[in-house]
């Protein structure tokens, strides 16, 4: 487990690098599903692809590594990742309560414009 841990933790940058290109491929294919194709199920799948590849890398490796110097204060300390972290959990939060009336917005509107294509 050790070997894990230091591994990623020596390679993090690489990691979160390749996790940010397959998040936003993944979300241009949730947009495209959803969209132009309307699948629904093809829109949940890269969804949670594109979940799982744009915010649990950059909220975990963080943690992991304030786990394993065996400190909280280890994520404190390093002041850039706190910081980061801190605001991805603002932008989850903000999206899942404010978010969600731009979003029926912009749904209506992107339906509109692919409609528009379509024809």
């Amino acid at each position: 487990m050790e070997f894990i841990v230091n591994t990623i933790i020596a390679y993090k940058w690489g990691i979160l690098l390749t996790c940010e290109v397959l998040g936003w491929v993944f979300m241009g294919f949730m947009f495209y599903f959803r969209y132009f194709i309307q699948s629904n199920p093809l829109f949940w799948i890269s969804t949670a692809i594109s979940g799982a590849f744009g915010y649990i890398p950059h909220l975990s490796i963080p943690i992991l590594i304030a786990i394993h110097e065996k400190s909280i204060t280890a994520l404190l300390e390093n002041k850039g990742d706190f910081i980061f972290v801190l605001c991805i959990i603002s932008i989850i939060v903000l999206g899942f309560t404010f978010g969600k009336r731009y979003v029926a917005k912009f749904d209506r509107y992107m339906f509109q414009l692919a409609e528009r294509r379509r024809i």
